[in-house]
């Protein structure tokens, strides 16, 4: 994370790479396609998952860098106030081979309460 207001942290819940599959697979059945950007799954989406996908939760803070495994599933939150998050994304791409954006993403409040990765 890059800027926050004093206090703001930012909530990371993530998949491991062998869990993606099955997070998308649990996305279809919902109704909901597993795209970058499309949209964020609720607390309670999320939770629905089958109980072999493995969800990982990180407090980001301010200089803290975020790690993800390669095509696992991620989503942030903001805790408290904006924040401003600078990602590089490396997504497969089965016609075009390996493309690689950089996206600069301000994320506007909201709140994550509770989660299955909490308990």
């Amino acid at each position: 994370m890059v800027h926050a207001e004093a206090g703001a942290t930012s909530l990371w819940v993530m998949t491991g790479t062998a869990d993606a599959e099955a997070l998308a697979e649990h996305c279809a059945t919902i109704g909901k396609h597993l795209d970058v950007g499309e949209r964020a799954l609720s607390v309670d989406e999320l939770r629905a998952a089958p109980p072999t996908v493995v969800m990982y939760v990180h407090e980001q803070q301010v200089g803290d860098i975020v790690v993800l495994p390669p095509l696992g599933a991620a989503q942030v939150r903001p805790n408290r106030a904006p924040a401003c998050h600078i990602t590089h994304a490396c997504m497969p791409d089965r016609e075009q081979g390996r493309q690689s954006s950089a996206i600069a993403h301000f994320a506007s409040h909201a709140r994550l309460v509770g989660s299955r990765a909490r308990q």
